[in-house]
This record gives C-alpha cells, structure tokens and sequence, in this order.
C-alpha cells in the first residue's frame, strides 16, 4: 500500500488486496476503510465484511 504525500490513503473495493489489512479482511469479504499516519501514529478507520455482514473497523497503533 502507498500512502499520499499527506500520509493517508484509502482502502477500496478496487484495491483492499494490496494492504495487509484488506488482505487479512479479505478472507472473509471486502473492506473499507482510510489509513492515517500522524502524530506517532496508525489509524485505520472503515468498515470489514465477515461472512456478508460489515462490522465497524477502528485500530489505533501507537508507532
């Protein structure tokens, strides 16, 4: 996954197998969700899919 100069991107439909993230999720279905990287640290918001259903994604990672 590439972050923008601002240190963010965002997790779509067209590209949620090419992070971690969307991998990890994309066992179970499709997820949505922006990352940020500010301030020491990770932050990734959105939604995930687990068997057809979308479960609120909130994971803050302190670097």
């Amino acid at each position: 996954m590439t972050l923008e100069k601002n240190m963010e991107t965002k997790i779509t439909e067209n590209n949620h197998l090419d992070s971690e993230v969307g991998l990890y999720f994309g066992e179970h279905g499709s997820v949505e969700a922006q990352v940020f990287i500010k301030d020491g640290w990770i932050r990734i918001i959105g939604f995930g899919e687990v068997y057809g259903k979308k479960y609120p994604i909130k994971i803050n990672f302190k670097l």
